[in-house]
C-alpha cells in the first residue's frame, strides 16, 4: 500500500522525484491491470504528490501510479517535516508562476492599448467586420507595403479545422529573414517539431490587428537576379534554369555545391 510521504516518480519533463501529501479512498492494487501495455484499468484510490521541481499534481489515479509508464514507487517514505517542506516547494514555485503570470497579463495589457497608435494605418479588429484571419492578411498587406514600397507582395489567408494560416509570397526584393520578422507579429501559434507539440502564443499585435495560427514566408527568385548572384560568386549565369510554368528562376542542381554556394548568396542578398 501506498503511504502518506512514500517517494514516487513520475517522467513527465515537468515532474520527475516526488512524495505523496495525500491518500484519498481505499486502495485496491490487486486491481489494477495494464491492457495492451497501453490502457490502465482497476484501483480505485488517487493521490495527491507533490514533485520537488515545484508542482503538486492532485487526485491522481492509483491505476496510473502503479502501472503507467515511467511511473516509479520507491520504499523511502520521508517523514512529515520533510513531506512538508516538498509542499512548502510546490506553494513557493506556485506563487513565482502567479506573480510571472500577472506580470505578463498586464504587459499584454499594456500593448495592446499602445499598438493602435503605433500602427495607426493597420485596420482594428474591433471596428472590422472581417475574420481575424481575414482581417490579419489584409493588415499584413499594408504593413509590407509600408516597409518595402515598390515590392508586390502575394498575401492570402485561409482557416481550416483548428486554425489558420496566413502565406506570403514575393519575387526578389527583400530577404525573406526581414518579411518573417514582420509575418510573425501576426502568428498565433507556434509548433516544436522536435515534440510534436503546439503551443499557443499570446500576441498583442494579432489581437488588436487580426493574425492567424501560422504565417509563412516564401521568397522566389527572379531569373536576372540568380543570375546576378551567380556572377556574384564567380558561377556561370548559364546555370539558372526559367520555369515554363511561373516564370522564376531555379538553379540547375547537378553540382551541389555550386548550386548551395548560389542560392546561400541568394538567400542573404537584397535585389
Amino acid at each position: 500500500m501506498i503511504e502518506i510521504g512514500q517517494e514516487v516518480y513520475c517522467p513527465q519533463h515537468w515532474a520527475g522525484s516526488g512524495v505523496v501529501t495525500a491518500v484519498h479512498g481505499q486502495q485496491q492494487p490487486e486491481t489494477v491491470q495494464l491492457l495492451a501495455g497501453m490502457m490502465v484499468t482497476g484501483g480505485s484510490a488517487t493521490f495527491d504528490v507533490a514533485f520537488w521541481t515545484g508542482y503538486h499534481s492532485r487526485q491522481v489515479p492509483e491505476g496510473i501510479v502503479l502501472a503507467s509508464g515511467g511511473w516509479r514507487v520507491y520504499p523511502r517514505i520521508h517523514t512529515a517535516a520533510e513531506v512538508a517542506a516538498a509542499v512548502t516547494v510546490c506553494e513557493q514555485a506556485q506563487a513565482e508562476r502567479d506573480r510571472a503570470a500577472r506580470e505578463e497579463h498586464e504587459s499584454h495589457l499594456s500593448a495592446v492599448a499602445s499598438r493602435p497608435a503605433e500602427y495607426p494605418y493597420l485596420e482594428l479588429l474591433d471596428a472590422s467586420p472581417k475574420s481575424k484571419h481575414a482581417l490579419g492578411a489584409a493588415n499584413l498587406r499594408r504593413h509590407l507595403k509600408r516597409e518595402f514600397p515598390g515590392v508586390k507582395f502575394s498575401v492570402s489567408s485561409t482557416s481550416y479545422s483548428g486554425g489558420s494560416s496566413i502565406d506570403i509570397g514575393w519575387r526578389d526584393g527583400p530577404v525573406q529573414a526581414a518579411v518573417k520578422d514582420i509575418g510573425d507579429l501576426y502568428g498565433t501559434r507556434n509548433f516544436d517539431g522536435m515534440q510534436d507539440l503546439e503551443t499557443i502564443r499570446r500576441n498583442a499585435h494579432s489581437d488588436v490587428f487580426g493574425g492567424a495560427s501560422y504565417v509563412f514566408a516564401q521568397r522566389s527568385y527572379s531569373p536576372e537576379f540568380l543570375r546576378q548572384c551567380c556572377e556574384a560568386v564567380g558561377e556561370d549565369p548559364a546555370l539558372v534554369e526559367v520555369s515554363t510554368y511561373s516564370g522564376e528562376g531555379h538553379v540547375n542542381r547537378a553540382d551541389y555545391e555550386v548550386s548551395r554556394r548560389i542560392l546561400e548568396h541568394a538567400t542573404h542578398a537584397v535585389a
